[in-house]
């Protein structure tokens, strides 16, 4: 039976995180169908945007419908996601989730007939009876690179928002004891890299630092107790298709995805980073 698969997202480059998950849904189907869900409701109105889709689920036979969300978005009237799901297979993948589970994910969810988000959310969900699994990400092999002409030139790099959660303290801290970290994105002196620039870093880097603290302060529908939670982000991925070596601030679970001591390394405290980069 053909695989009749429709995919429901906003796809914009400066973000390819939703490119590559609508990419991978369309490698593992048969027949891939797309909408742009945000620009269409704004096309349409609510009434014949629900229309449109419903009519294009019924006459191709749409046997699995991913939604694949932008974070803490609610353009989706949780009674027609229920419509749907009796006509299809109904799969939801949220972002950020450790941000919006309490506003936002939960209340969709109970719509869907699977969920996929990040590892610590599992449980969470399970709380609920919703049916749950852990899944990181697509990545498109062919932009990640082990480049062949790299010569670890950068002792230690960070690749991200600098003012993210509890990031700044640690490369302050870092800074003070005489250590050189080169800096790239958001608040960092060398500002925003393309892609390209962002994996010959990760390719010539002794050491890639990555932090995963939450950022409660922009975060409206997030409790303030949730910036003790970490959430596995997709850096890690990144630097290990780039042949490069990880030091990330410890998450739970991702003891489940690498071997930690072998092929990366975790870090508890500034002072735990400080001694491992010393090493």
């Amino acid at each position: 039976m053909d695989r009749n698969v429709l995919a429901l997202s906003h796809l914009y480059e400066r973000d390819s995180t939703n490119v590559s998950f609508c990419a991978g849904i369309k490698a593992n189907s048969g027949n891939y169908f797309f909408i742009d869900y945000p620009d269409l409701y704004l096309e349409l109105g609510k009434k014949r945007f629900e229309e449109r889709i419903e009519s294009l689920v019924i006459e191709k036979k749409i046997n699995y419908i991913f939604f694949v969300f932008l974070a803490d978005d609610l353009t989706f009237d949780i009674h027609f996601i229920e419509r749907l799901s009796r006509l299809s297979f109904v799969v939801m993948i949220f972002f950020d989730t450790e941000h919006y589970f309490e506003s936002v994910d939960r209340y969709y969810a109970q719509a869907a007939d699977l969920v996929f988000s990040g590892y610590s959310s599992k449980c969470r969900y399970g709380l609920y009876n919703i049916n749950a699994a852990p899944l990181f990400g697509f990545f498109d092999k062919n932009k990640y690179q082990v480049l062949k002409n790299r010569n670890k030139c950068i002792d230690v790099s960070f690749v991200g928002l600098i003012n993210k959660a509890n990031r700044r303290n640690y490369i302050d801290y870092l800074r003070a004891n005489k250590i050189t970290v080169d800096l790239y994105g958001g608040g960092t002196r060398n500002g925003f890299i393309d892609f390209s620039k962002m994996v010959e870093i990760l390719n010539n880097s002794k050491i890639n630092l990555n932090f995963c603290g939450l950022d409660t302060r922009k975060a409206i529908h997030t409790l303030n107790i949730n910036n003790r939670i970490t959430q596995i982000n997709g850096r890690l991925f990144e630097i290990a298709l780039c042949g490069g070596f990880v030091l990330t601030e410890y998450m739970p679970g991702i003891e489940n995805m690498f071997e930690i001591g072998k092929e990366m390394d975790c870090f508890r405290s500034k002072e735990e980073l400080l001694e491992k980069i010393k090493y």
